[in-house]
């Protein structure tokens, strides 16, 4: 069962994925950020589940700040292949342009 609020783990086969409940909005709404995922949120074959695209999720880890977050946004551009131009641009359409130059400033 899902929590009404929050998130919890679920693991479809091998894969671990955390799952953050987007049901119940905050009464002065959403941040632009999760109102643009939900749209654009990507069925799991076999489930009821969505998930959110790469560049959303850097979105939402550039969102949540940190150096775990900057950690994890630079092993997900190690790992796949990703426009750097576009990420730039939606990552600036949703403010977070500074930051996410902030962390690419990290990469060795």
């Amino acid at each position: 069962m899902i929590p009404s609020a929050g998130s919890s783990t679920y693991a479809p086969g091998a894969q671990l994925v955390r799952i953050v409940n987007f049901d119940n909005s905050p009464a002065g709404g959403f941040p632009r950020l999760v109102r643009e995922a939900i749209p654009r949120a990507l069925p799991i074959e076999g489930t009821s589940l969505r998930v959110v695209d790469l560049e959303m999720l850097v979105a939402f880890k550039l969102y949540a700040g940190g150096p775990k977050s900057a950690i994890d946004i630079l092993a997900l551009l190690e790992a796949n292949q990703v426009d750097l131009a576009e990420l730039e641009r939606h990552c600036d359409s949703l403010r977070l342009g500074r930051a996410l130059a902030q962390v690419l400033s990290l990469r060795g």
